[in-house]
C-alpha cells in the first residue's frame, strides 16, 4: 500500500525509504487509518530480519512513513532468474521464519507474505517488508501476472461480512474461501514461498485471480518439481506448511524454523542420496510394503479416474477488486448506461472520452475501441453481443438527434449502422440490449422495439401510450415476456424522481397482458439465480421472483450501496451490469437520483471544518445534545425510509441506530437533560411524535397524534422540559403548536396565512423564535405563552433559527436567496426590554448542503462550533483534482447474492 521513494535524512545523514499514500487515497480516512496502523505495527517489532520504521510524519494532508532503506533485490527478482540453490533457499527461508516468528510473538499476523515483500541484501540478509499491513489497495490489474497481484478484498463467507487480505498465489485456502484466519495463514504462505524458491516457479497459477484462487482451494502442489534427493525433512516441512486444513498444518512457525535448523545442521547435507533400494527389497518387510504401496496406488488411481469422470463443481470465492482508470480517461454520457459486460464475465466495456473503451479483466488496462470515436455528444448505452465478439452502442449526435445504433467488432473497425431515430430526446434509444445473436431490443418514444442485429425496420413489441415512458427492457427466459420499467410523464423528461416511483412490469409480447411486479424501483435485471435486481436511489436491491406466476416471493433485500445513477433523470440508468457467469460490475457514485450523500462536519467560528468519523450518508436534521456530548441525526435510506441515529462526539464508538421500527423516523429533538430524543414516526400506521431514551434502553412512547393522520414533527423543548413546540401539517400549510408534557394539552402558537415552522425556545424558555413566510421568509420572535405580540427580526429570506445558551440567535439564508452559504447571527436581549443588535455573517464551506424543508445545521451549546453537512465529493471542498475514475468488480457474486436472498 503506497508509493515508495528513496530519500536522505538530513538530520542524521542516512538514506531512508519514504512511503506515502497515493494522491487519490491520502484524504480517505479509512486508508489513512490503515496506513497509521501499519506504522504502529512496525514500531512494535524489533528484529534484524524485519525492515525497521523510523517515523510517521505528515506534511499538509500527506502522511508518510520513514522506513529503513533496504538495498538489494526482492526475492521475486531472484526467483525470476531461476530456482535458488537448495542450501541458499533454506538459509533464506530460516531468516524469513525467524522474522515471522518474532512478529507472531508480538501478536502480529502478516497476511501477505510473498517474494515481492521480501528483500535480500547483497550480503544475503533477509528483510521482510510490509509487516502487519492491513492492505488498503485491492488488486492492481496493471500487473502482468494476476497471480502475483496486490492484496484482494473478499467477502467473508455466506453470512458474515468483512474483509480479509492476501495475494492470490500465496493466499491460504482459508483466506481464499473467506474464513477467519490466524497465524497459520502465514505458515501456509511461508511454505508457498519456500516451494517457489526451490522450484523457480509459482506453486499456483491461473489466467485470472479467480482461477488462481480456485487452484489454491482445489489443487495440490506439483511435488515432482522439487529438486531430486531433497532432504526428507524439507519435504515433510513443506507438506506440513501446505496442509489445506489449518488444523493439520504447523501450529507455530517455530516448528518450521526448528526443522530448517536441523536440516542445515545435518552432516549429510541438504541433498541426500537414496539408499540402495535393491538390497532393501530382498527383505520380506520391504516386499510387503512395496505391495501395499502398489495396491494403494492402484486404488488411488481408480479413485482419481472416477473423480475426473465426475468432476466436483464448487463455487469459487467472492472476490472484489477495482479497475482504476487513468485520470485522463473520464466517463461520458452519464445520463445513460455507461457499462456493459460480456456474458462470460471476461470483458467490460465503458463509455469514456466520448467513445467506447474495452477492458479484458486479465489485462493491465483498457483500450479505446477503434471506430467508436464518432463525434457529436459521443457513444452511449454499450452492450455486448451474446458471443462477446461485438459491441453495440448508441451514437448521440446531439440532444435534438439523430440517435444512431451502431455495432462494431470488439477489435474495432468501421461501425455498422443498425437503426437511426430522428427527433429530440423523446426518440432516444434507451436500454439497448442484445438478447439473441440476430436480434436487438431497445426502448424509445414508440415503445419497446426489436430489430435485426444487421439492421432493418424494427417491430414494436410493446406500444407506448401518452403519459408514460419505458426503459430497461429485457427479454425474459422463454422469449415470450418482456421485463421493463414504466414511469409516468413524457418521454425525455428531465425528472429523476419519477424513476424512483416507477413500476417494474412484465408484459407478454404482442398482448396487453401486463403485470406490475414491483412499485418503486428502476433499472431492473432478472438473473439466472431467479432473482431480480433493481435500483432505488444509489442502492441496489434484490427480489426473488416466480416468473410463472409473476409474483415476488422474497425481498426486497439491500445488496449494495453507492452505485452511480443517471445524472439528469432522462433515463433510469444505474451504473451496474451482471454477467450470466455471476460477475457484478459497478461504477461507484455519490450523485443520487433524488438525494445527495453528505459528510457530517464540525466547523468553528474561523471556518475551520473537521469531518466527523462517520460514514457518508443521506443525513438530515442534525441535532446536538444540550450537554454537547452527542449528536442525533436522521439518515435517509434508498427506499424512501429513514431512521434516527446517535453519535458520541468523543469518537469512542461507532454511530448507532436508535429507531428500529416504522418506515419513517424523522427530525430528532433532544430533551434538555440530554437523555431522550423526540422524533416524528409513522410506526403505528399514522403520524405522531414519539420519545425514546437515547441509549435505546426503552421502547418509544407516543406523545401526540396528527390531526386527520397528517404529519407533525417536533422542534424544540423548553428549558424545563415541560413544553414541546412542533409543526402540524393538517392541510397545505404548516402551523406551529405547543404540547404540554404535564397535561398533554396542545395549543396553537402561530398559524393562518403562510407557513410557520423552525421554532426554537430562548434559553430562559420565555420566547419562541420561528420562521414565517406569510409575506417573505424571515425570522419572527414572540413571547411564550403567546400574548399576541410578534417581533419581526428579519425579512430577507432567512429561515431555521437556532438560539444558543449565550443568547445569540443564528439563522440561515434559504437556497433561493443566492447566498445559501451564509450563516447569520444576532445578539438578542430577552430580559427587560426585548432588543436585538450586532448582525454578523459567518461563511460556510461552498459545498455545504441545504434542504428547504429541514434545519440542516445546529450550534454547540456555547456557540463556539457548528455541525453542518457538506457534500461527499471531496474535490468540491478542496479544489483539488477530481477523484480517479474507477470501476468495481465482484467475481462469483451470485454466491453472495444467493446467501442473502432466498431463491424461489
Amino acid at each position: 500500500m503506497g508509493e515508495v521513494y528513496q530519500a536522505t535524512d538530513l538530520k542524521l545523514g542516512r538514506s531512508v525509504a519514504i512511503k506515502r499514500l497515493p494522491e487519490a487515497l491520502h484524504r480517505d480516512s479509512e486508508y489513512t487509518a490503515r496506513f497509521e496502523r501499519e506504522a504502529k505495527l512496525l514500531a512494535s517489532l524489533n528484529h534484524p530480519n524485519i525492515a525497521a520504521i523510523y517515523g510517521l510524519e505528515q506534511f499538509g494532508d500527506t502522511r508518510f512513513l520513514v522506513l529503513e532503506l533496504v538495498e538489494g533485490d526482492t526475492l521475486a527478482d531472484r526467483i525470476q532468474r531461476g530456482p535458488i540453490p537448495v542450501e541458499e533457499s533454506l538459509r533464506l527461508a530460516l531468516q524469513i521464519a525467524q522474522a515471522v516468528e518474532a512478529a507472531h510473538n508480538n501478536g502480529v499476523i502478516h497476511r501477505d507474505i510473498k517474494p515481492a515483500n521480501i528483500k535480500v541484501t547483497p550480503d544475503g540478509k533477509v528483510k521482510v517488508l510490509d509487516f502487519g499491513l492491513a492492505k488498503a489497495l485491492t488488486p492492481d490489474l496493471r500487473s502482468v501476472n494476476l497471480s502475483n497481484s496486490p492484496t484482494i478484498s473478499m467477502t467473508m463467507g455466506a453470512t458474515q461480512q468483512g474483509t480479509i487480505f492476501g495475494t492470490a498465489a500465496y493466499m491460504s485456502p482459508e483466506q481464499a474461501s473467506g474464513e477467519v484466519v490466524d497465524k497459520r495463514a502465514d505458515i501456509w504462505s511461508f511454505g508457498v514461498v519456500l516451494f517457489e524458491m526451490l522450484t523457480g516457479h509459482r506453486m499456483f497459477t491461473g489466467k485470472s485471480v479467480s482461477h488462481v484462487l480456485a487452484n489454491v482451494l482445489k489443487s495440490d502442489p506439483d511435488w515432482k518439481s522439487l529438486p531430486a534427493n531433497l532432504h526428507p525433512r524439507v519435504r515433510m516441512l513443506l507438506e506440513r506448511c501446505l496442509e489445506k486444513e489449518p488444523r493439520d498444518r504447523y501450529h507455530d512457525i517455530a516448528e518450521a524454523r526448528v526443522d530448517l535448523e536441523h536440516v542445515l545442521a545435518d552432516p549429510r547435507g541438504v541433498l541426500i542420496q537414496p539408499e540402495d533400494t535393491a538390497s532393501r527389497a530382498k527383505t520380506p518387510s520391504f516386499r510387503f510394503v512395496a505391495i501395499a504401496i502398489v495396491a494403494a496406488a492402484a486404488v488411488a488411481g481408480a479413485l482419481g479416474w472416477f473423480s475426473h469422470r465426475v468432476p466436483e463443481s464448487k463455487p469459487g470465492p467472492v472476490v472484489r477488486f477495482p479497475l482504476l482508470l487513468p485520470a485522463s480517461v473520464q466517463f461520458t454520457m452519464q445520463p445513460t448506461s455507461m457499462l456493459a459486460i460480456s456474458a462470460d464475465g471476461t470483458r467490460v466495456a465503458y463509455t469514456a472520452n466520448g467513445q467506447m473503451f474495452l477492458r479484458n479483466l486479465n489485462e493491465p488496462e483498457g483500450r479505446p475501441v477503434p471506430g467508436t470515436n464518432v463525434g457529436g455528444a459521443g457513444a452511449a448505452t454499450p452492450v455486448f453481443s451474446p458471443d462477446g465478439m461485438w459491441l453495440a452502442y448508441v451514437h448521440v449526435v446531439s440532444s435534438t438527434g439523430p440517435f444512431i445504433i451502431h455495432r462494431v467488432p470488439i477489435t474495432g473497425g468501421t461501425p455498422l449502422k443498425i437503426f437511426e431515430s430522428q427527433g429530440g430526446l423523446n426518440s432516444f434509444d434507451w436500454g439497448l440490449t442484445w438478447p439473441t445473436t440476430d436480434k436487438m431490443v431497445f426502448a424509445n418514444g414508440d415503445g419497446i422495439l426489436r430489430i435485426d442485429a444487421n439492421g432493418g425496420t424494427p417491430e414494436v413489441l410493446i406500444k407506448r401510450v401518452e403519459g408514460e415512458a419505458f426503459d430497461s427492457p429485457q427479454i425474459l427466459p422463454g422469449g415470450k415476456q418482456v421485463l421493463f420499467v414504466r414511469a409516468a410523464g413524457s418521454v425525455g423528461e428531465l425528472n429523476a424522481s419519477r424513476w424512483e416511483t416507477a413500476e417494474i412490469v412484465i408484459q407478454t409480447i404482442g398482448s396487453n397482458d401486463r403485470t406490475v411486479l414491483w412499485k418503486g424501483g428502476s433499472h431492473p435485471r432478472y438473473l439466472p439465480t431467479g432473482n431480480l435486481i433493481y435500483a432505488q436511489g444509489n442502492s441496489l436491491f434484490a427480489l426473488s421472483v416466480d416468473l410463472n406466476s409473476r409474483k415476488v416471493t422474497g425481498g426486497p433485500v439491500p445488496i449494495m450501496e453507492g452505485v452511480r445513477r443517471s445524472s439528469n433523470g432522462i433515463t433510469d440508468a444505474a451504473q451496474y451490469v451482471v454477467s450470466d457467469s455471476g460477475t457484478l460490475v459497478t461504477i461507484p457514485g455519490e450523485a443520487a437520483a433524488v438525494v445527495e450523500k453528505g459528510i457530517l462536519t464540525l466547523m468553528d467560528r474561523k471556518g475551520v471544518a473537521t469531518p466527523l468519523a462517520v460514514r457518508p450518508a443521506q443525513y438530515r436534521g442534525p441535532r446536538l445534545s444540550p450537554n454537547g456530548q452527542y449528536l442525533a441525526v436522521e439518515i435517509l435510506d434508498g427506499d424512501d425510509a429513514s431512521n434516527i441515529w446517535i453519535y458520541d462526539l468523543s469518537g469512542k464508538s461507532e454511530i448507532r441506530r436508535l429507531t428500529q421500527t416504522g418506515k419513517h423516523n424523522k427530525r430528532p429533538v433532544w430533551t434538555p437533560d440530554s437523555r431522550k430524543v423526540a422524533f416524528e414516526s409513522d410506526r403505528d400506521g399514522d403520524w405522531g411524535i414519539y420519545e425514546q431514551p437515547a441509549d435505546g434502553s426503552e421502547l418509544p412512547v407516543r406523545l401526540t397524534t396528527g390531526k386527520n393522520k397528517a404529519e407533525q414533527y417536533p422542534e424544540s423543548w423548553s428549558s424545563d422540559g415541560k413544553t414541546l413546540t412542533y409543526v402540524d401539517v393538517p392541510n397545505s400549510n404548516w402551523d406551529l403548536w405547543s404540547f404540554s408534557r404535564d397535561s398533554g394539552a396542545t395549543a396553537l402558537i402561530a398559524g393562518g396565512t403562510g407557513n410557520q415552522f423552525g421554532s426554537v425556545f430562548s434559553p430562559d424558555g420565555k420566547w419562541v423564535a420561528y420562521t414565517d413566510n406569510a409575506s417573505n421568509f424571515g425570522i419572527r420572535v414572540q413571547p411564550f405563552p403567546s400574548t399576541g405580540v410578534v417581533r419581526q427580526i428579519t425579512q430577507d429570506g432567512d429561515a431555521w433559527p437556532v438560539w444558543s445558551k449565550s443568547g445569540e440567535l443564528f439563522f440561515r439564508l434559504r437556497r433561493d436567496t443566492g447566498k445559501p452559504n451564509e450563516l447569520r447571527a444576532l445578539d438578542v436581549t430577552t430580559t427587560g426590554e426585548f432588543a436585538f443588535k450586532n448582525p454578523r455573517t459567518l461563511q460556510l464551506p461552498a459545498n455545504t448542503l441545504m434542504y428547504q424543508s429541514y434545519r440542516d445545521y445546529d450550534v454547540m451549546p456555547n456557540g463556539d462550533k457548528f455541525v453542518i453537512i457538506v457534500t461527499e465529493q471531496k474535490d468540491a471542498k478542496t479544489g483539488g483534482p477530481a477523484p480517479v475514475p474507477r470501476i468495481d468488480v465482484v467475481l462469483n457474486w451470485f454466491e453472495e447474492l444467493k446467501a442473502r436472498v432466498r431463491i424461489p
